[in-house]
């Protein structure tokens, strides 16, 4: 009988935090209720009736194409697929705890919070079921789920309950579940996957042959669980790491501000003291300044009423007096008026008219007209996160690579196949998912079957055709001397989508998932996929720059006769070079980051295991080699010429 799993973290809306209701998933794997994923899309979009392309994920805000540009923002929730592991979870669950009941509910009716009687009993799913989820519980579990009685049921119950398999819905086709698993691509598929972009794939196979007995699949399924334990132990490292960085900014940042409001506060205080002392000397030497224009403000207005008094006393005198009493009156104001004047000169001799003139300190004047900031806080930056995340993108990264044996280039052997020789000097090339190669032949586009024969050829207006790369399982990129286009791959045609924007010199192309490599005759620039330059690197060599990516996201790419190994930020991991390669005008990288490089003056083509410390000659009787490349499980190399063709080598290693 199921016992009771704790995984309420796994049954939590990350939205409401409860217990999931109507499940729902994003094509990134985030699961949220129905009803919550509708409210935020509805918030996102800006109301109801809102149409939109896409939108962000709530929780890694991965974008979500809409794949009805008519639905309406209230029903893009309900065309997502339903997360059936988290239903069959929350069910499973709910059954274990009515289990420990003496009446038995329908598990599925319960987790909608409506209680029903139970009479049957799904022995894979362990769950209860009433009389109508029986009948959806059969249309739903096509495949050989056994239904019995809640009475068989009841003697079932020191049995182990039945793994948990439910099917899986695919996220490209609405309605349509997981079927079979394409190896080439690394793909699950449903029938219209398979039906459209897998037609041509040789490697098919089923979810139960994957994980069968012995196969090397079922090995690394345990592997995986270890690098689960491996990443989840190097991301709390790195939580902890954060953690504590956060910590110390935070004390960091209150010390500061302390400090600085300390300092501030002791420069406002002094500046005070200043101004209140300066205050009270200005206003004792205003006081005695003004005291001495007072006094002889005074002593003039005693002067003025002498001079009024003997004013008026002459002219009383002048009309009512003799001649000779007028004669004596004006002698007499004569003498007066002199010692009056000779007093006041002699009071008034080191008298002067006052004025100030204010000189202020070249420091507060500094501060006043030039200082913009009372402190800076400059930020030191390590690289010690950015390490970490690629610790851990590294670990990431053996998930999807760990499936196929390494190849000791040393034991490499090259078998040569077939050639097509186009029309023209071919400079670059890519295959196709299905195993299609497109070749650039500077006058055109031209596509080949796996086997060399030749299906159709595309002509450009756009110039010469350099080189292209597979941006998506139906998209490639074309450099041309004018720039960069975008096209779809159809069946029989390629149709140009979009002009992405560059130098006019664009030739050698690679593409991660997020940007675009482009090389120049002087430089590698690292493009976002609208054409802005995100990281630029400089080179040496008279000759284009030729560019590949790794599985890893590191950029390689030629410099002068070495190939430079660096990581998208532009921190360089290492350098590949041998003697006898010359000219080098093709790089191609495998899954375990080995590099394959192309001579173009020395006529051969050279390999250099992944860490740079081995090399080998793979092929020397080659000439003039430019472009090289593999096929989607490299078992094929394709090398373009000048003035050769296109030959074709298989890669088989030594027993």
């Amino acid at each position: 009988m199921a016992t009771k799993i704790d995984h309420d973290d796994l049954v939590t809306c990350p939205i409401c935090y409860e217990q999931f209701t109507n499940p729902k998933c994003l094509p990134c794997n985030h699961t949220f209720c129905q009803s919550c994923l509708k409210s935020y899309i509805i918030t996102q979009l800006g109301g109801e009736g809102k149409q939109a392309k896409e939108f962000p994920c709530p929780v890694c805000r991965q974008e979500v194409t809409v794949t009805d540009p008519k639905l309406t923002s209230e029903s893009i929730a309900d065309t997502m697929p339903g997360n059936h592991v988290i239903t069959s979870l929350i069910e499973r669950s709910v059954q274990v705890s009515a289990s420990c009941e003496d009446e038995k509910w329908c598990g599925p009716c319960y987790s909608d919070n409506e209680k029903t009687l139970s009479v049957s009993w799904c022995t894979q799913c362990s769950e209860t079921l009433c009389e109508n989820c029986v009948k959806y519980h059969r249309r739903f579990r096509k495949s050989k789920h056994e239904i019995i009685s809640v009475e068989e049921m009841k003697k079932e119950k020191t049995k182990p309950a039945q793994p948990l398999d439910v099917e899986e819905p695919c996220m490209k086709h609405t309605g349509e579940v997981l079927k079979v698993y394409c190896v080439g691509h690394k793909e699950m598929c449903c029938v219209i996957c398979l039906a459209t972009s897998h037609r041509k794939c040789e490697q098919i196979t089923t979810f139960e042959e994957m994980v069968s007995t012995g196969s090397k699949n079922a090995e690394n399924m345990q592997n995986f669980a270890k690098h689960l334990d491996n990443l989840e132990e190097k991301t709390d490292k790195l939580r902890n790491k954060t953690d504590e960085n956060l910590t110390t900014l935070n004390n960091r940042h209150d010390e500061i501000s302390k400090k600085v409001t300390t300092t501030v506060q002791q420069a406002i205080d002094k500046l005070d003291h200043l101004r209140s002392s300066f205050l009270t000397t200005f206003k004792q030497m205003h006081k005695g300044e003004s005291i001495k224009l007072t006094e002889a403000k005074e002593r003039i207005e005693v002067f003025q009423q002498n001079v009024k008094k003997g004013k008026k006393l002459l002219k009383t005198v002048q009309e009512q007096g003799s001649p000779k009493q007028v004669f004596i009156t004006t002698e007499k104001l004569k003498m007066q008026l002199k010692q009056d004047i000779d007093s006041l000169q002699t009071e008034l001799n080191n008298a002067s008219f006052i004025d100030y003139n204010l000189r202020t300190d070249y420091v507060i004047e500094t501060i006043r007209n030039n200082l913009t900031s009372v402190v800076e806080v400059d930020i030191n930056q390590t690289l010690g996160l950015c390490s970490s995340l690629k610790e851990i993108s590294s670990i990431a990264n053996c998930f999807f690579i760990e499936d196929i044996e390494p190849i000791d280039v040393m034991k490499l052997e090259v078998h040569k196949e077939h050639s097509v020789k186009p029309n023209g000097e071919i400079t670059g090339g890519t295959y196709l998912p299905d195993g299609r190669l497109v070749l650039c032949c500077l006058t055109n586009l031209q596509v080949y079957d796996k086997d060399g024969n030749f299906l159709f050829d595309t002509s450009y207006k756009a110039g010469c055709p350099r080189d292209t790369c597979l941006i998506s399982s139906s998209e490639i990129l074309v450099s041309f001397g004018g720039g960069i286009n975008k096209y779809e791959i159809q069946q029989n045609e390629l149709n140009e989508k979009q002009k992405i924007s560059s130098k006019s010199d664009a030739w050698g192309l690679a593409a991660t998932k997020d940007n675009i490599i482009v090389g120049y005759t002087p430089e590698v620039d690292v493009l976002s996929m609208d054409g802005q330059v995100v990281q630029n690197f400089s080179r040496s060599g008279d000759h284009v720059s030729c560019v590949a990516v790794s599985l890893t996201g590191n950029v390689y790419y030629t410099d002068r006769n070495d190939v430079v190994c660096k990581t998208l930020d532009g921190r360089e991991v290492r350098r590949f070079t041998n003697p006898k390669v010359r000219n080098l005008t093709g790089i191609a990288i495998d899954k375990y980051g080995n590099v394959y490089v192309s001579g173009f003056d020395s006529n051969n083509i050279c390999v250099f295991s992944a860490d740079g410390s081995h090399s080998k000659m793979m092929i020397t009787d080659i000439n003039s080699p430019q472009n090289i490349g593999f096929n989607s499980t490299e078992t094929c190399l394709y090398v373009c010429t000048f003035g050769d063709g296109c030959h074709f080598y298989s890669l088989k290693k030594k027993d």
